[in-house]
């Protein structure tokens, strides 16, 4: 089966890695300068990664290994923003089915991480403003968060480590700070909504 790599508009850093990856498809779109975009997808079949970057300095590192129908999807609308975003399997008999990893990040100087290592998992990230950190790890199954920070120097962090848990995070402000961790239990639901700034919210189930 033939892979489908499109790269737009390169200035100088995009590159794309696809090896028995059947049925594969990459998109890199760069609009301005001096962005740097990776794609790697190795030991796959049916996934997609499509990267889009509008602004300067922006860098994207997406990365599916033994994965099946997963994708990954980033914007980037701004100077100074990071994401990487990680699909594989922890299992040496088995890999990672049907993840899906959305990022959107408008503003400068953001910065997200992803991770997901089992299957049918869903993580979407969508930061505006500036000096924004997010980290999401789900190590389960059927897992899914959302994370939302519009404003200045919020910083996220979520774990997922069993079954069916479900994670909703919302800050509208500056300095805020959360942590949801949500172990080896099945079907947890965490919901976080922080309006102001300078708050601080821990979950732990």
């Amino acid at each position: 089966m033939k892979n489908y790599t499109s790269i737009l508009v390169i200035p100088l850093m995009a590159s794309c890695v696809q090896a028995q990856a059947d049925s594969s498809a990459a998109i890199i779109e760069q609009l301005s300068n001096n962005n740097n975009a990776q794609i790697t997808q190795m030991i796959s079949m049916n996934d997609s990664s499509t990267l889009k970057q509008v602004g300067d300095f922006n860098s994207i590192i997406s990365e599916q290994r033994e994965s099946l129908q997963g994708a990954i999807m980033i914007t980037q609308v701004g100077d100074n923003n990071f994401v990487s975003a990680v699909q594989f399997s922890m299992s040496a008999n088995n890999v990672a089915n049907s993840n899906v990893a959305i990022g959107s990040q408008q503003g400068d100087g953001n910065m997200f991480f992803i991770s997901q290592t089992d299957s049918f998992n869903s993580a979407t990230i969508n930061q505006q403003v500036e000096m924004n950190q997010a980290t999401t790890i789900h190590a389960g199954m059927f897992n899914s968060s959302v994370t939302n920070q519009i404003g200045t120097s919020n910083i996220g962090t979520t774990i997922q480590s069993g079954v069916s848990h479900l994670a909703s995070v919302s800050q509208t402000g500056d300095i805020n700070m959360y942590t949801v961790s949500q172990g080896l239990q099945v079907r947890q639901t965490a919901v976080i909504n922080q309006l102001g700034s300078n708050q601080s919210a821990i979950i732990l189930q």
